[in-house]
């Protein structure tokens, strides 16, 4: 039953440490080519558009990094002899919350954009 429960929280560890990676990068070489230069966007709103993208980066790389200290917290917890259930969960819960504040901070930022165009 342990060894059950070890696996589990094993693979739940491994879906939130997938979910959290970096996607395909969010640079702005796109504001010349691609979409974003067909809306003809004058200076001053490329580089609100830029403000806006880079403030997001900060924001994501904090909460980022805050997961990543939960899950090397986890992994402490599960290593331990008799593990500590709650402070397991807790860290759990923590992340989730955390997955879900960068769900936020991406509707903000479509918000944010949305307003200067």
């Amino acid at each position: 039953m342990k060894n059950v429960k070890l696996i589990l929280v094993i693979v739940l560890l491994t879906l939130i440490s997938i979910s959290a990676q970096p996607g395909l990068g969010n640079g702005m070489q796109g504001l010349k080519h691609g979409p974003i230069a067909k809306l003809n966007l004058t200076p001053e709103q490329e580089k609100q558009f830029m403000d806006i993208n880079l403030e997001h980066q900060k924001k994501m790389i904090d909460v980022k990094a805050q997961i990543e200290k939960n899950q090397v917290d986890m992994k402490k917890v599960m290593a331990e002899k008799n593990i500590d259930e709650k402070k397991l969960f807790d860290l759990t819960d923590a992340n989730s919350k955390l997955q879900a504040q960068m769900k936020n901070f991406a509707v903000k930022k479509w918000l944010d954009i949305y307003k200067i165009l």
